[in-house]
């Protein structure tokens, strides 16, 4: 292993709570986790340390599998921890290429970017300085925002016969 990587038991790692991906389909798991069963961790998880233990900046699914296959170490690049905002951005730049995260979860993190841009700025940022900020298009911002928009604005009770 390369000097930058460090090998974490899995049980000093953590989710990161500002990570918008929240559900993890069983599929998928399972695929990935037959893939580490056969060839290992090929890339290794990133992660920032939090004291004695660390928290995942990317590679949460590989960490589950991980520890469902009972492994006693994972690879992971360790970079400095993050301010709430920073992981927040970060969460976004590293994965803003990823079409699969489920749009609530996204609008929801994606509004509580928004949230500390205003608290650390004292004022609300304009569409394009939250999609920088946030690693995405525009277009993509606003589409996101239309997903909060809707949940915001229907009630499930309303949709009973």
């Amino acid at each position: 292993m390369a000097e930058n990587i460090a090998l974490i038991e899995p049980h000093k790692i953590h989710p990161n709570e500002e990570n918008p991906r929240i559900i993890f389909r069983e599929d998928e798991l399972l695929a990935l986790e037959d893939s580490i069963k056969r060839q290992g961790i090929l890339v290794p998880l990133t992660v920032f340390a939090d004291g004695k233990n660390y928290t995942i900046l990317d590679g949460e699914r590989r960490w589950r599998c991980a520890s469902k296959l009972g492994l006693s170490q994972v690879p992971a690049i360790v970079q400095p921890k993050p301010d709430k905002l920073q992981n927040i951005m970060m969460m976004f730049a590293i994965h803003k290429t990823r079409r699969d995260w489920d749009p609530l979860p996204t609008a929801q993190k994606l509004q509580q970017l928004e949230n500390e841009l205003e608290r650390r700025y004292s004022s609300k940022p304009t569409e394009d300085a939250l999609a920088s900020a946030a690693s995405i298009t525009r277009g993509r911002c606003g589409d996101i925002a239309v997903s909060l928009a809707c949940r915001k604005t229907c009630n499930p009770n309303s949709w009973r016969n």
